[in-house]
């Protein structure tokens, strides 16, 4: 669950939120209660300010020297007053039953303290507490004040003591949008790393020249992008060179044989003579096919050119029927009426259609007739040859794989294993495909088929293969 980044830093964004959260909630509830107790050290402090000038009558007179607006509530008992001296003796207790509730508060002598939640015996609420020293006639006096805790008082407690949990539920909701905002902006902060993803998957030994964007990319990892982009310059420049010694090689190699095919001509018949000129031959073929995947390799075709089918087909077909005379077989050409056109480049695409030719010329019997039929999107060729077993149909485009029943270490037809997977990597790059099936009656259909042509072509040089900009 959190083995991506999206993941973490959303885990991570949640609990960093809810501890935020937690920690606000315990700050406000300090607030509150520390807000409850000024307000009531405050309303005690009053209370005594109120009687400091009464203190000799109030010795005196006891409750009947209070001021009118304040009998009523010490009557109730929500406030009571109590002086003693520096002794603990009572001097006064109004009403009469506060000094007894009051006892275990005014034995500590405790002065400027303010206790909450003293026993209310009188009203029986939670009171609060303050005790001050004063002078009165020149000794020292010590007034207690006590109150029950104002109706708001006592709901703002209960909220803080007993409503947690309905503050939590409040704050779930917030949470989880947060958390919805937070992982969104991660996934849209995370979003360019989707497009260099999507532009790694599409380079290949085709696609060396693509290079991760970094137009958007968190700079965290713009410094792996550009390590990557570096590595993949090496390694195009590795891919160019191999490309380029396999072209120089099979070059070097061609007039040397050439040569050697001619003495060979030109000797007097001796043992082992035919034997040796299908060798040469075999490898001139290799040769050939070498340097052709080279070029392949390192060219630029025009994918989108108009190509009709009918007359490219026609023209392979007239190249190569003197080589189908001379291995006494022949080749029958089926156009289609319609006269088709696709989308191709027509050099590289005589190359494939070449290869397949080749490829069922050597593989039908002396005598039998490989037919070249050409259909709205694709061209076939037709051979009456062994055919190829379904469990070889995929490897056989596979360079250097060579199939249909083959013994180990013999090569009767003169292949070099290459002709095939040039084919299906013209049409790769075609974007068609070449497929092969089993002919009814024997032999093996092979099939170049194109794709789809757009009813909006876009222009050429946008599809041009190998056209994309290495960088970003």
């Amino acid at each position: 669950m959190f083995g991506s980044l999206e993941s973490r830093l959303a885990a991570q964004l949640l609990a960093v939120t809810l501890g935020f959260m937690a920690i606000a909630s315990l700050v406000l509830v300090w607030q509150l209660r520390s807000t409850s107790d000024a307000y009531g050290h405050a309303s005690l402090v009053d209370q005594i300010e109120d009687v400091r000038p009464l203190l000799e009558v109030l010795r005196r007179d006891g409750m009947a020297a209070l001021p009118d607006q304040l009998l009523p509530a010490y009557r109730r008992g929500s406030l009571q007053l109590v002086m003693t001296d520096a002794n603990g003796r009572v001097l006064v207790s109004i009403p009469d039953s506060a000094a007894q509730s009051l006892a275990p508060l005014l034995s500590q002598q405790r002065v400027d303290i303010t206790m909450r939640d003293v026993d209310g015996s009188v009203t029986g609420q939670p009171q609060t507490a303050l005790t001050r020293r004063m002078r009165s006639g020149g000794d020292v006096v010590l007034v207690t004040a006590a109150q029950s805790r104002p109706a708001e008082r006592l709901l703002l407690d209960q909220v803080v003591d007993d409503k947690l949990t309905e503050l939590a539920i409040i704050l779930l909701p917030i949470l989880a949008l947060a958390g919805l905002i937070g992982v969104s902006s991660i996934r849209q902060a995370l979003k360019p790393l989707g497009e260099v993803a999507r532009r790694a998957s599409a380079i290949g030994p085709l696609r060396a020249d693509l290079r991760l964007p970094i137009t958007g990319v968190p700079a965290e990892v713009v410094p792996l992008v550009v390590a990557v982009n570096g590595a993949l310059d090496r390694l195009e420049d590795g891919f160019a060179f191999q490309r380029r010694f396999t072209a120089d090689a099979a070059h070097q190699l061609r007039t040397p044989l050439a040569v050697i095919a001619a003495r060979l001509d030109n000797l007097p018949p001796f043992e082992g003579q035919p034997q040796l000129k299908a060798d040469v031959r075999r490898m001139s073929r290799l040769v050939g096919q070498l340097l052709a995947v080279a070029r392949l390799e390192d060219s630029t075709l025009d994918v989108e050119r108009p190509l009709a089918l009918n007359a490219f087909a026609a023209d392979v077909v007239g190249r190569l029927a003197p080589l189908a005379l001379k291995q006494h077989r022949e080749l029958a050409f089926l156009p289609h009426p319609g006269d088709p056109v696709v989308a191709g480049d027509g050099a590289a695409l005589a190359e494939a259609l070449s290869n397949l030719i080749e490829n069922a010329i050597n593989w039908s019997p002396a005598g039998s007739v490989v037919e070249i039929d050409v259909l709205p999107q694709a061209v076939r060729v037709l051979d009456r040859g062994p055919g190829v077993a379904d469990s070889e149909k995929a490897a056989i485009f596979a360079r250097f794989r060579r199939s249909r029943s083959e013994r180990p270490g013999e090569l009767p037809h003169g292949g070099a294993g290459l002709g095939l997977g040039i084919a299906l990597e013209i049409m790769r790059r075609h974007r068609g495909s070449v497929t092969v099936n089993d002919r009814a009656g024997g032999g093996a259909i092979f099939q170049l088929r194109f794709p789809a042509q757009s009813a909006n072509p876009a222009s050429t040089d946008s599809k041009r293969a190998r056209l994309t900009p290495k960088s970003e």
